[in-house]
């Protein structure tokens, strides 16, 4: 009677235990990126801010013109923005992206369980609950709930659960469309296992994506946003290739990833070197692994390919990182998956499997530590904190100065939109289409332009507000010779 009960209970207290982890690694990934900013996202954030203040799912009230790729996201953050306010939204949606980063990591464990056992799938969990796949560098975005939901719909399918696969990819697709491509795997997939009873899971999908893409073609007058008609078709395609092949296989052996223009072009000039070259080796070696051992994980490799594919058909800047983050996630799982084999394949004997766990530790604690000094610098990132100080300071300057239709012009819109909730005209056309033509109509309401000396070069000597972050120390962080992020505000068509 002893032995029973002791048996029973310990695999309650390892729930317990797994649950305590849990909430730990969930506490460590909020206190270290819930100030982690990047102003794309605050353009989602001023569709809800605008959403939630009665003005309708729009960036500028009166313009119905969709720029933000993330729709779900946008009516999360509306429905954050009426909870906790304009202030706290942006840290309360980073924290939302630390939860799916940490979904991510769970499913990963759920999902490799059977083909590496507990010992290996736990690594890989926690490899990308550490930061093996750089997850934190994109939780203000709506990235990590996008591929949490893939994931577990991934769980979901191995499971031979088709309504809720089907309710995953639907809600992953509404937080951002490129992620219907798992729809094509996944769905064939249904169709093999359910034959003709594939039209349920089918028609669940449908009845939720469908309501979106009515309520778009209807407000916005249009079923695609306007920012993604201009990211699209901008690199040629070998240059294309080779940013993919260097952007991902560089992350995983290396601490920073430069994403300067100059370095891009220079990277898309060469063949992947020796460290990328190293991560699809190993990446390939544990696709092959896990298919082995369980057929069924042909889904993840088939919508990485997918996903390849369709970033060398779109062909985006480099720059736009966060879109490659799901083929990103997947060569990092498969890299861990290969190394959890490798450790699994060491002699037999109770001192080699003491010696696989401990090099398995060490590889893990070495993503947890690079992750852990991102925690401390990224509120210094020229790209990151450093620049959203400055766009906060230009933002406080107009929202005292600015008269009721001034029209704000900039490079980057999201932070100061959102901030200084003013009418933006954005010169990249990412959120305004054809800007040109729209900065002539606006004639005189068009006062204030904002001159951005990392996209212009020096500051314009007639600037009313220079707004610059504070010193940068972090080299990793910071394009070479930039030691602060500056933005300078210019009075256009003053009038007395």
């Amino acid at each position: 009677m002893e032995s029973t009960r002791s048996s029973t209970a310990t695999p309650g207290l390892q729930a317990r235990l797994l649950v305590l982890a849990a909430l730990a690694i969930l506490a460590f990934q909020v206190a270290g990126f819930h100030s982690l900013r990047h102003d794309d996202a605050f353009i989602t954030f001023r569709y809800g801010q605008n959403l939630a203040n009665g003005n309708g799912l729009v960036f500028n009230p009166g313009e119905r013109s969709m720029a933000s790729t993330a729709p779900a996201h946008a009516l999360l953050s509306a429905a954050g923005y009426a909870l906790v306010g304009k202030q706290r939204l942006p840290s309360v949606m980073s924290a939302l992206g630390c939860l799916g980063w940490l979904a991510q990591a769970a499913a990963v464990f759920f999902m490799l369980r059977r083909a590496l056992g507990d010992r290996g799938a736990g690594f890989a969990a926690l490899g990308i609950a550490f930061g093996a796949a750089w997850s934190h560098r994109f939780v203000a975005l709506e990235t990590n709930l996008v591929m949490a939901c893939v994931l577990w719909a991934i769980v979901a399918a191995l499971a031979s659960r088709w309504l809720a696969v089907a309710a995953l990819v639907a809600l992953a697709g509404l937080l951002r469309p490129d992620a219907y491509l798992v729809a094509l795997p996944l769905g064939a997939a249904c169709v093999w296992n359910l034959r003709a009873a594939a039209w349920r899971p089918a028609a669940l999908g449908l009845a939720l994506s469908a309501p979106w893409y009515l309520f778009a073609a209807a407000w916005f007058g249009s079923l695609l946003p306007n920012s993604l008609a201009n990211k699209v078709g901008t690199v040629a395609l070998l240059d294309q290739a080779y940013r993919i092949a260097n952007y991902l296989g560089t992350n995983f052996f290396t601490r920073t990833i430069s994403l300067e223009i100059e370095e891009s072009l220079r990277i898309a000039s060469h063949p992947p070197g020796l460290v990328a070259g190293a991560t699809w080796l190993l990446a390939a070696a544990g696709a092959v692994g896990l298919i082995r051992r369980q057929r069924a994980l042909w889904l993840p490799a088939l919508c990485l390919l997918l996903y390849l594919v369709a970033y060398l058909m779109f062909r985006m800047e480099i720059g736009f990182e966060w879109h490659l983050y799901p083929a990103l996630l997947f060569v990092t799982i498969f890299a861990l998956s290969a190394l959890a084999l490798a450790a699994e394949s060491l002699p037999a004997g109770r001192g080699w499997s003491i010696a696989g766990s401990l090099l398995l530790v060490t590889i893990a604690s070495g993503f947890l530590l690079r992750t852990a000094h991102y925690a401390q610098v990224h509120e210094r990132g020229f790209w990151f904190g450093a620049r959203d100080a400055a766009y906060r300071e230009v933002a406080d300057y107009l929202f005292v100065r600015a008269r009721p239709g001034d029209v704000v012009a900039a490079n980057e819109v999201g932070t100061i939109a959102y901030y200084a909730e003013a009418p933006m005209l954005d010169l990249l056309g990412l959120v305004t289409p054809l800007p040109e033509e729209v900065a002539e109509r606006l004639g005189p309401r068009l006062r204030w332009v904002i001159d951005l000396p990392a996209y212009s070069g020096r500051p314009r000597p007639d600037a009313v507000l220079l707004a610059e972050s504070e010193s940068i120390h972090t080299d990793e962080l910071h394009p070479p010779g930039r030691d602060r992020f500056s933005a300078a505000v210019l009075v256009w068509n003053a009038q007395p």
